[in-house]
């Protein structure tokens, strides 16, 4: 009887142990990622202090005048031309009736199966 006293009062001891451990380990978890939220907030308002700054030191007139001064600037995507647009538009028709052919062609298929079925 002795033995499973003790047995029982170890037992309890052991758990109570690894609920303390495993509580313990759940708030340094949480400590670290307040921490981490900390951080980061930090640095989100250096950030913001900077473009700030940033905002202050560059106005609309400075920036023209820069790119004045790179020399004649030009898209880095050029428009599509008018043939471009009428074959992609091409494709997009070919495209939408081989989808409905094939939504068409599996209609039948399926009143096929249903008709069989139905036999």
């Amino acid at each position: 009887m002795f033995s499973k006293l003790a047995f029982v009062i170890l037992s309890l001891g052991v758990v109570g142990c690894s609920l303390l451990a495993l509580r313990q380990s759940r708030l340094q978890v949480a400590s670290e990622l307040t921490q981490a939220q900390l951080r980061i907030n930090a640095a989100d308002e250096r950030l913001w202090l900077l473009r700030a700054k940033i905002a202050q030191g560059v106005t609309p007139e400075q920036i023209e005048l820069m790119a004045q001064s790179i020399g004649p600037l030009r898209p880095v995507v050029e428009a599509p031309t008018p043939q471009d647009l009428l074959r992609l538009a091409e494709e997009a028709r070919l495209r939408e009736e081989a989808i409905s052919k094939a939504a068409e062609e599996a209609a039948r298929r399926r009143e096929g199966t249903r008709r069989e079925a139905r036999r």
